[in-house]
């Protein structure tokens, strides 16, 4: 399970359709060829997931009684926050992966791989910084700091 809660600053500012199954939370950028869609980005943002995306959407039964759900089905538009502010989110390198968020130290610059935030490595945009790790006494659960434009490493 994902979790993501946009905090300070953070909105909804766009919407683009999205072919693949994706959690909430994941880091989109605009597709190359088609501007209408987003995908998983790496190394660019244009705003970070507000809905779960499955193969089939939420089950008939649920969306036919009234009760909220966070889904869509590939292929909708779902809406993206974007903007300057703060973030809390589970959707991050963990382990082994390159820039383990788990692994960083708090104030570290944050880049972006497959849809994921992370520790910038050479080459990375820095899009934020990581304010807190284990949010709340959650494993896993990190507050960041994002920026309203992505700067060079130095």
């Amino acid at each position: 399970m994902s979790i993501f809660e946009a905090k300070v600053g953070m909105r909804e500012t766009r919407s683009r359709i999205i072919d693949d199954v994706l959690v909430l939370g994941t880091v989109m950028m605009e597709h190359s060829s088609d501007k209408t869609k987003a995908i998983a980005a790496t190394n660019d943002f244009c705003g970070i997931l507000s809905q779960n995306v499955t193969a089939n959407g939420p089950a008939f039964e649920i969306q036919n009684a009234g009760i909220p759900v966070n889904e869509v089905k590939v292929g909708s538009a779902v809406a993206l926050f974007g903007g300057e502010g703060e973030i809390v989110t589970s959707v991050v390198a963990l382990g082994a992966e390159p820039g383990a968020l788990d692994a960083a130290v708090v104030g570290s610059s944050i880049g972006i791989f497959q849809g994921k935030f992370r520790k910038a490595q050479t080459g990375d945009l820095i899009f934020g910084k990581l304010r807190e790790k284990n949010y709340n006494g959650i494993t896993n659960l990190f507050r960041l700091e994002i920026f309203r434009t992505a700067v060079e490493a130095s």
